[in-house]
C-alpha cells in the first residue's frame, strides 16, 4: 500500500469507484481503501435504475442534476467498454408508472403537461394501452404514464468496471483495508490510518456511504448520514415477462437482459441490520402480485439486503466541509447511489483538479445541515 498519495478515497463502492476513476484519467495519483470488496455492499444490493425524469414537474436544480446524471451514464457505458472490455448493460428501456386512484392519475396528467411542455418525451397511457404494452401487468389499474428515456444499468457490472479501469489508469485500490481513524492536523486531515499503516494525503475524500457518520465524528463532525436497509428478490423471466422498469405502489420491477427480474425494494430503518426477513420479502411478493401478476408463477433465484446511505433531504453531501480544508465528502446518495455515482465522480474532479465549482454542489453542500452542532472545532 502506497505511503502517501495525492488523494485517498474511503470508500470502493460505486461512488468511491467513480470518484478514483475521474481522477485517475487526469493524472492525478489516487489511492482507494476498500474496508470489504470492491462495489459489494450497497451498490451490489441496488437495482441500477436511472431515473432523471420520472414523475418531475419542477425543473429546477434537482431535475437538472439527475437528468444530466442519467445521460452521463450512456457516454460513460461506452467509455467503459472501451477501456476494460466489460459490458455495464446500459439499457434505455424506459419507464412506465401504473396509476391506480385518481389522485394518481391527476398527477400524472400534471407531469404529462409539464413534461409536454419542455420538450421531454413522456406517454399517457389507456389500461387498454398499458396491457398491450405489457400483458403481465394488472388489470386493477386505471392507465399509466411512459418515459422512454429512463435507462437502468448492472450496478455490479458497473462498480467492477469503473474499478477495473480506475487500476488500469494507475489507480492503487485496497480491498480489505477499512479507515479506522481520519488523521487531522490543525485544519487539515492529512491521511487516514488503518489497522496496519497510516496512509498520507494531500486530500482525503469520505465515500464510504452508511459508515460515514462513525467514521468523521473523532473530526467533531455530525453527519445526518444513517443506514435505510433495502430488501429485493429476483425472479428467472426468460424470455422477458416485462420490458421496461414498472413502477407501482411505491415498488418497481427491474428487467434486465440476462433474464432476471429484480422486485425491490422495502425502505427500512433498522440501523446496520443486513439480513433478509420474511416480512420484508413478504412486502415485496405482495408488491409483484399487484403490479405484475403475471410474474408470480416464476421461480425465484435470489434475495438480498443492502445498507442505503440515507439524508434528510434524499440528496447526497458533496463537497468540502467548512474548517477542515482539504477534506472532501461524497457521501448520503441515499436511493440514487447508482445515478449519482459517476456525476459525483465528475464533480469531485472538477473541484480537486480544474478548480471548478459546479453549480451543482451548490445543491449538495454538505453545510446545507449543522454538520459542527454540538461540537468545537479544533
Amino acid at each position: 500500500m502506497a505511503q502517501t498519495t495525492d488523494v485517498v478515497v474511503i470508500g470502493g463502492g460505486i461512488v468511491g469507484c467513480s470518484i478514483a476513476f475521474e481522477l485517475a484519467k487526469a493524472g492525478v495519483r489516487v489511492c482507494v481503501l476498500e474496508q470489504g470488496g470492491f462495489g459489494e455492499e450497497s451498490s451490489a444490493a441496488a437495482a441500477g435504475m436511472l431515473s432523471g425524469q420520472h414523475g418531475v414537474t419542477n425543473f429546477g436544480p434537482r431535475y437538472q442534476l439527475h437528468h444530466e446524471a442519467r445521460e452521463l451514464h450512456a457516454t460513460l457505458a461506452e467509455d467503459l467498454r472501451e477501456r476494460t472490455g466489460l459490458d455495464v448493460q446500459f439499457c434505455r428501456w424506459g419507464l412506465l408508472e401504473l396509476l391506480f386512484t385518481p389522485g394518481e392519475m391527476r398527477a400524472a396528467d400534471r407531469c404529462y403537461a409539464a413534461q409536454t411542455q419542455q420538450g421531454l418525451r413522456v406517454e399517457r397511457l389507456s389500461r387498454e394501452e398499458t396491457l398491450r404494452l405489457e400483458p403481465a401487468l394488472t388489470p386493477d389499474m386505471q392507465g399509466a404514464i411512459r418515459f422512454p428515456d429512463e435507462a437502468h444499468v448492472h450496478n455490479g457490472r458497473l462498480s467492477i468496471a469503473l474499478a477495473e479501469a480506475s487500476r488500469r489508469l494507475g489507480a492503487e485500490l485496497h480491498s480489505g483495508a477499512p479507515a479506522v481513524a481520519l488523521l487531522r492536523q490543525g485544519e487539515r486531515v492529512v491521511g487516514v490510518r488503518t489497522p496496519t499503516e497510516a496512509v498520507q494525503a494531500e486530500t482525503v475524500v469520505v465515500a464510504n456511504g452508511a459508515w460515514s457518520s462513525a467514521l468523521v465524528r473523532s473530526l467533531g463532525l455530525t453527519l445526518p448520514v444513517k443506514p435505510m436497509r433495502g430488501q429485493m428478490l429476483a425472479v428467472r423471466t426468460v424470455p422477458r415477462a416485462v420490458h421496461q422498469v414498472v413502477y407501482g405502489h411505491h415498488l418497481y420491477v427491474v428487467p434486465r437482459p440476462n433474464g432476471e427480474t429484480l422486485i425491490g425494494a422495502t425502505v427500512e430503518d433498522v440501523g446496520f441490520r443486513k439480513e433478509v426477513t420474511l416480512e420484508g420479502l413478504e412486502e415485496l411478493v405482495q408488491a409483484g402480485r399487484r403490479i405484475a401478476p403475471g410474474i408470480m408463477g416464476l421461480p425465484v433465484l435470489r434475495t438480498w439486503a443492502g445498507l442505503r446511505p440515507g439524508s434528510p433531504d434524499g440528496l447526497p453531501l458533496v463537497g468540502p466541509v467548512d474548517g477542515l480544508s482539504n477534506l472532501i465528502l461524497a457521501v448520503g446518495h441515499h436511493r440514487n447511489g447508482i445515478l449519482l455515482g459517476p456525476m459525483t465522480g465528475l464533480l469531485v474532479k472538477q473541484l480537486l483538479v480544474d478548480g471548478v465549482r459546479s453549480p451543482h454542489l451548490e445543491l449538495l453542500r454538505p453545510e446545507r445541515f449543522p454538520l459542527w452542532q454540538g461540537a468545537v472545532e479544533a
